[in-house]
């Protein structure tokens, strides 16, 4: 097979099947495919299942500072379950970029590691609703 061929589920979205309710991680989710390839394999990220976290609860515990007048809009950002792999790693799916240096197009959206550095930009952001933080993935 192509390495073409392999790229055609790169930047898509599965669907989980029926077959996939047993899993409960995986039960009705929507995963998307940001890498998938003949070396690496693929990855992806569930974009449709919340945790009981929103951003004011990584900011703080990453002891990031926050003024008050924005803590307000973070409460108001969930934190999605990316999938069990690296929890402790979060990603930021937005639809422009903040960071350059580690951004990967994605739909017309852009997947990027979420670091101190974009945690303050998006405490700075006026529309924090165009962001998405997903912890972990899925291999």
């Amino acid at each position: 097979m192509e390495n073409q061929d392999l790229m055609v589920l790169e930047n898509k979205i599965l669907i989980a099947t029926p077959l996939l309710d047993k899993d409960p991680l995986f039960a009705n989710t929507l995963v998307y495919i940001f890498e998938h390839s003949a070396d690496k394999g693929s990855s992806g990220a569930i974009i449709n299942t919340a945790t009981n976290l929103n951003l004011l609860d990584v900011v703080a515990r990453l002891d990031v500072v926050c003024p008050d007048a924005a803590k307000h809009k973070l409460e108001d950002v969930p934190i999605l379950i990316g999938g069990p792999m690296a929890r402790e790693d979060a990603l930021i799916l937005q639809k422009e970029t903040i960071n350059r240096s580690n951004k990967q197009e994605v739909v017309g959206q852009y997947l990027e590691t979420l670091t101190e550095g974009t945690l303050e930009t998006l405490i700075e952001t006026d529309d924090i609703q165009e962001f998405e933080i997903i912890l972990g993935f899925s291999r």
